[in-house]
């Protein structure tokens, strides 16, 4: 006889079922360790609704609060440490880059969409991860005299050997943070991360208080790395243990590869502007293009980054119906464009103003460079959630390949718009993504999967077309208000509320766009009176 499904009491919730012959899961080793744990796709499309909007909201809550302890970190070791305690940690930085690239060889990211996954298969996962950054700990910390070598600076030693530690200490959390998103469990996995930045800068500013240095820096990151490895095991109480199923270990490193694959051309592509330009123009001119591309990505990246995470295991989960999910990717990405594409607008139009008033007078020259690079921010919002599709889809390899791609035209547009300076660079990089890398990425992954290119064409004529209607009336709003003379900040402040008015109006002429601003709204009521409900409880 066919045992039944039950839920999962080793991972404490119940968006997994366990096919077993036991009634409890965990009370008896040998069978807790044949239990295959499938993604739960009976869930309801209101209950996965809900679920995405709270976690939005949550990982959003998050990236925000994070943000703030960062800002208010850099602000108070400044205080108590020297440049040069920054210079020397900033020379660590193409290390941490390349770690952050290969500490899991996107192992992770395979244990989220992976739709069934045994005990054992996870105790495989744990301890490849284990042997992977223990060893990549080992060569960091073997090669740090080469990286003092190279800056002609013995203080660089001991800050990359403490670095390498805190690699170390992320190949024994990682798996434990890949089932808390696999479970959904944002509202966790954003308290652990809050309580780990701050005690994780409150350790670095003890540490610069008591013996002022470059480690005080490091010892930020490796106490917060610390602190999420010992409460992501007291929160998801699971212990690996003997590791199986070859088969599918494998299946899951060639998953892990095509992301890292793409990952390294994608860090390839994002960097070679910087050094073309410190190469060729020299730093001055490489000044203003870096804070110029820093300042038009950073509002883009705290709302598409925690979207992905939300999104792709939800996305995960609906593999098996297709229409649910082209449905629940094509409604997240209307709601995405709602938020996103006014600020791309507001921030073409106000670039002479915004850059100088953020920045100071002196980065008025910056301005030219952020508003190519703001036009090519115009697809951002849509072309970044294409990762999505293919994480999801297990279409990592295509994903790899075209960051190749990517990466190739990247470079040879840099090297076109060379001739012009850093303007030319911007704009070669801008012309280049809208008429060559947006249609060939959108066509490849559309090719083939629930979401056809056909739908990400017609969702870009719709939002990019009202993209340019409110672009021509914020330009001709920018030249009233300038005309009267009022203050710049006046000028931004009107600006700003005019993009997200305008952008939601010409939206909302359409049904598909009341329909989205109108379940937008009702998630958010939704989630705020659930939260109210759960604090009067």
């Amino acid at each position: 006889m066919r045992s039944p499904k039950i839920s999962c009491n080793s991972y404490r919730r119940s968006c997994y079922t366990a096919k077993t012959v036991k009634p409890e899961i965990g009370t008896n080793q040998e069978v807790a360790a044949q239990g295959k744990f499938e993604i739960d796709a009976t869930a309801s499309k209101q209950s996965l609704k809900f679920k995405a909007a709270g976690g939005a909201i949550v990982t959003i809550a998050t990236q925000t609060t994070r943000f703030l302890v960062q800002i208010a970190s850099t602000i108070l070791l400044a205080r108590l440490l020297a440049p040069e305690d920054f210079g020397i940690y900033a020379m660590t930085a193409p290390v941490v880059a390349i770690i952050n690239l290969i500490k899991d060889l996107g192992l992770t990211q395979a244990i989220v969409t992976s739709p069934t996954i045994s005990k054992p298969l996870l105790s495989a996962m744990f301890y490849v991860n284990l042997a992977l950054s223990v060893g990549i700990a080992a060569v960091i910390a073997l090669a740090a005299p080469l990286v003092a070598t190279f800056y002609d600076n013995d203080g660089v030693i001991s800050v990359v050997q403490f670095v390498a530690l805190g690699v170390a200490m992320n190949g024994t959390s990682s798996v434990h943070r890949a089932i808390l998103t696999r479970d959904l469990r944002f509202g966790t996995l954003g308290r652990i991360e809050v309580v780990s930045a701050a005690l994780g800068v409150l350790a670095g500013l003890a540490h610069a208080w008591i013996a002022p240095s470059a480690l005080a820096i490091a010892t930020v990151n490796v106490v917060t790395g610390f602190v999420q490895l010992v409460q992501s095991w007291t929160t998801t109480r699971w212990m690996p243990g003997r590791p199986g199923n070859r088969v599918r270990v494998l299946e899951m490193l060639k998953f892990g590869g095509g992301l890292t694959g793409f990952n390294f051309t994608n860090f390839f592509a994002r960097n070679a502007d910087n050094v073309i330009i410190g190469k060729f123009i020299g730093a001055g001119p490489l000044g203003y293009y870096d804070r110029a591309y820093k300042l038009m990505l950073m509002p883009l990246q705290q709302i598409n980054g925690p979207a992905g995470r939300v999104m792709i295991p939800i996305m995960s989960r609906l593999m098996n119906e297709p229409a649910r999910y082209r449905f629940a990717y094509l409604r997240s990405l209307r709601i995405l464009l709602l938020v996103t594409m006014p600020i791309v607008c507001f921030c073409i139009a106000s670039a002479y103003e915004l850059i100088p008033f953020l920045l100071g007078p002196q980065w008025t020259a910056a301005s030219d460079v952020f508003v190519w690079l703001s036009i090519a921010a115009l697809h951002q919002p849509l072309t970044a959630t294409i990762g999505w599709l293919f994480i999801t889809q297990n279409r990592t390899g295509e994903f790899a390949r075209w960051g190749v791609v990517n990466a190739v035209t990247c470079v040879m547009a840099f090297m076109a718009g060379l001739p012009w300076g850093v303007v030319g660079v911007a704009a070669a990089y801008a012309i280049s993504d809208l008429v060559v890398r947006m249609p060939a990425v959108w066509w490849y992954v559309g090719r083939k999967g629930p979401v056809g290119t056909r739908d990400l064409f017609q969702l870009g004529l719709v939002y990019g077309t009202t993209a340019l209607l409110v672009l021509s009336g914020l330009l001709l709003l920018r030249m009233g208000l300038l005309a009267i003379g009022w203050p710049v900040i006046l000028i931004l402040v009107t600006m700003a509320c005019a993009a997200c008015a305008l952008y939601w109006c010409i939206i909302a002429l359409t049904a598909s766009g009341r329909a989205t601003i109108g379940e937008g709204i009702e998630l958010v009521v939704q989630q705020f009176r659930k939260r109210f409900a759960q604090r009067r409880v």
